[in-house]
This record gives structure tokens, C-alpha cells and sequence, in this order.
């Protein structure tokens, strides 16, 4: 089930069209983060890791940095790279150089 894309509380902090193309998790997390609320920032990685896209990252690593003791804050938005991680990457895993060489003419 994909989460719809919300829009950011009205806080002037990123022109309208970026804040349409972030999940409402990573709204939550990022609203957490700015009022230092480490029980939002926690639910917002419990209950939205899942939906994170490769762009929203940087902020559960940035709930990670401000609350590194926090272990449940740590596990959940860890599960949600984790889950990014797995999700996202490219298959085969293998970067290969295609473009013809000197050699090839």
C-alpha cells in the first residue's frame, strides 16, 4: 500500500512543489526534528520507515545523529534505511564501465 504524498505544514521552510513530493512520514519526521520532539521523531520512524523514498533519507539519519541513545528512534528509522537499502538498490550490484576504449577501435 503506498502512502499518499502530502504536502509540509505551512512553514515556509521549502518552496510548494518540493514539500507536494515527500511522504507524510517524512513531513512528520521532519516537523519532529524541528520542534526537537524525540517521541514524534520515534512515532514518525515506527509508522512511516516503510514509505521513505532514497530522497527522503537524510533525516532519519539526522533523528539518528540528535538522538543516538534513543533505542527505539534508532532501530526504527535503521529499519527504514535498511529497508531503502533493500528496496532501492540496483540490480546485479555491478557498475561497468561500457563506453568504447582506445583499445576497442
Amino acid at each position: 500500500v503506498q502512502e499518499e504524498q502530502v504536502g509540509a505544514p505551512n512553514k515556509g521552510a521549502r518552496p510548494q512543489e518540493e514539500q507536494e513530493k515527500h511522504s507524510a512520514s517524512f513531513i512528520k519526521l521532519s516537523v519532529a526534528l524541528s520542534e526537537e520532539n524525540r517521541v514524534k521523531a520515534t512515532d514518525a520512524c515506527k509508522f512511516g520507515a516503510n514509505k521513505w523514498t532514497p530522497e527522503e533519507a537524510s533525516l532519519p539519519v539526522q533523528a539518528i545523529k540528535k538522538w543516538p541513545h534513543d533505542q527505539e528512534l534508532v532501530f526504527f528509522a535503521a529499519s527504514g534505511m535498511a529497508y531503502l537499502a533493500n528496496t532501492y538498490r540496483k540490480q546485479g550490484g555491478c557498475l561497468l564501465y561500457t563506453s568504447p576504449s582506445p583499445r576497442d577501435s
